[in-house]
């Protein structure tokens, strides 16, 4: 337990930090004003990415901790009063007080699906999820954020082909490259010792895979690899994981205000939660979805020349999929072998202000 730190306080904050993050780059800062009172700001030296376009992923990643709250207070019989701050582009993004409500207790196996929630970006198998599954996922809805279900094969084939785009843009982008690289462990070692970042054998790439990685560190040996199709391969590979799945969810949401990404945080940690809870596995893969965001707002700022057409058919693919709204999360979901363990975690005193 952190000194000076309640018991109650230390529950509330472990189960907070097992919120995902892009990278793994836990973006999170806690200050409890008293023992029922915490406020939640961003850390946004920690969460700088290509992908957190206007601190939309951090604010994603920040609703998941608010849920992981609201999960662990209700578990012990508390209720969770949620204050979003007031959008001046600051760093405080919301203030939770929780209240003795026996009434709002919830089971056991909720928490432990919290602390059990994992990315399996293994293969899934290709069945289709149980109606009565479906409907227990989007049982408990957050205002202001839509959910939808994909289960056709148009549709899921659809999106597919709208990740692949995006990972052809991805993998051909050197900034991206030397942001990936930069967050890898290579090892047990320097997990332990960073504790932040993505390790390597929690990719599901396997020891051939993590060897491939290593060697692909350089970007001018990527650049020269993908004149013989490196680049599409890999944007394939996400593609086929994409259409052989049970389902893909997508969540939008109709503003893009922080106080609406925190909202679809929430529900994306929601329906997460729940799908451990059910055996269910996901996989985010949100990518086409962020830099179609930064490219409709920045054009080719930050792009190459050579994106362009991608980008063009990835805004055209988005637009007629998505007519309203903003997408904020695509993952599969699905039936596969699970992975095991969690991502490393920084100790609880990094997060405290």
């Amino acid at each position: 337990m952190v000194p000076d730190m309640t018991e109650f306080q230390t529950r509330i904050l472990t189960a907070a930090i097992r919120a995902p993050s892009g990278d793994n780059c836990q973006p999170w800062r806690f200050h409890f004003e008293s023992e029922l009172l915490v406020r939640v700001s961003a850390h946004f030296h920690r969460a700088k990415s290509f992908f957190d376009f206007e601190h939309r992923a951090t604010a994603l990643s920040i609703g998941a901790s608010i849920e992981n709250m609201r999960v662990q207070a209700a578990s012990e019989g508390f209720a969770t009063e949620l204050a979003y701050a007031v959008e001046n582009g600051g760093e405080n993004y919301a203030t939770l007080t929780f209240t003795r409500n026996e009434a709002m207790r919830i089971s056991q196996a909720r928490v432990a699906a919290l602390f059990e929630r994992t990315v399996n970006r293994r293969p899934f198998l290709p069945m289709a999820i149980h109606p009565s599954l479906r409907a227990q996922l989007l049982e408990e809805p957050v205002d202001g954020v839509m959910v939808q279900m994909i289960t056709e094969r148009r549709g899921i084939s659809q999106w597919a082909d709208v990740i692949e785009i995006g990972d052809r843009i991805r993998y051909s982008h050197p900034v991206i490259h030397e942001e990936l690289f930069s967050k890898l462990l290579f090892n047990r070692q320097m997990a332990q010792d960073v504790r932040m970042g993505l390790e390597i054998d929690r990719l599901g790439v396997g020891p051939l895979g993590a060897m491939l990685l290593r060697w692909l560190r350089p970007w001018p040996r990527v650049q020269r690899l993908s004149r013989w199709g490196l680049v599409y391969a890999l944007a394939r590979q996400s593609g086929l994981l994409a259409r052989f799945t049970g389902a893909l969810v997508l969540i939008t949401t109709g503003r893009t205000g922080s106080q609406n990404w925190v909202r679809a945080g929430e529900q994306v940690q929601r329906i997460w939660i729940k799908a451990q809870e059910l055996g269910l596995q996901t996989h985010p893969m949100p990518v086409a979805l962020y830099l179609d965001q930064r490219y409709h707002t920045e054009g080719l700022n930050d792009f190459l020349p050579a994106h362009n057409e991608l980008l063009q058919r990835l805004r055209s693919r988005i637009e007629s999929l998505i007519p309203t709204g903003t997408g904020v999360m695509l993952f599969r979901l699905g039936w596969g072998w699970p992975m095991r363990g969690q991502s490393v975690r920084l100790p609880l005193d990094r997060f405290l202000d």
